[in-house]
């Protein structure tokens, strides 16, 4: 029996007890004790509505982060595949890879929201939250790094040789800053590519997993569902 039921019953039980009863004392108490009740259902009630809205916007997060990702991940195979393609020594992978106007923003996923996951003792659910949290922080920081250390190495080079519509030839900066930056930047690139895959997969396994979750913790099957398993 849920709580609207509950209290239905209870408020027919008041219906069925005799009038006198209600005279005096006693029907001081019983008044205190519905009183008491119907406070503590609808508390109860905003308080599942507030637990509820705050799953949503966490799921909606984590949805967020595995787009992201995933975005990511397409755009460093494109690169790889433009690179193989392409064939040519001079040009380096992380020549390819594309540099946006903006710098890539963190989502965030605080502790407190959290909090609904540890209630459904969904204990793996809150770990891989947290590790997809660093995950989206040390993917942004790493591409952002990137980004500066490019725009740093086309600052140092004197004379531009263009090759194809991509990056300048690397081969015409000599000195030491320049040779530490291309360094830099293919490490940076090479990490990144060999973690984006992993990532990606594990960030949507994860979205797949909290709606059913959820679902069950709360006791509501219209949660919505924020990601599909892969085909």
């Amino acid at each position: 029996m849920d709580g609207l039921n509950k209290l239905s019953a209870f408020i027919s039980w008041i219906a069925s007890i005799p009038t006198e009863v209600w005279v005096g004392f006693g029907g001081v108490l019983l008044t205190a004790v519905l009183t008491a009740i119907t406070s503590a259902y609808f508390a109860g009630r905003e308080f599942r509505k507030q637990r509820r809205s705050e799953a949503i916007a966490v799921a909606f997060k984590a949805s967020l982060i595995a787009n992201d990702l995933a975005e990511k991940h397409r755009e460093f195979k494109d690169a790889k595949n433009k690179h193989k393609a392409h064939n040519d020594q001079r040009l380096p992978f992380w020549s390819f890879i594309k540099v946006k106007a903006g710098r890539h923003e963190r989502i965030t996923i605080e502790p407190h929201e959290l909090l609904v996951f540890i209630e459904a003792r969904e204990y793996e659910i809150v770990r891989q939250l947290a590790v997809l949290d660093m995950r989206h922080k040390a993917v942004c920081d790493a591409l952002n790094e990137f980004a500066d250390l490019k725009r740093e190495l086309r600052s140092r080079m004197k004379v531009g040789t263009p090759v194809g519509d991509y990056m300048l030839n690397a081969i015409d900066v000599s000195d030491e800053p320049a040779q530490i930056i291309l360094t830099q930047m293919a490490a940076l690139s090479q990490s990144t590519a060999n973690l984006l895959p992993n990532f990606s997969a594990e960030a949507l396994a994860l979205c797949v997993s909290i709606t059913p979750a959820l679902r069950r913790h709360l006791k509501d099957n219209k949660i919505p569902f924020f990601a599909k398993p892969p085909s």
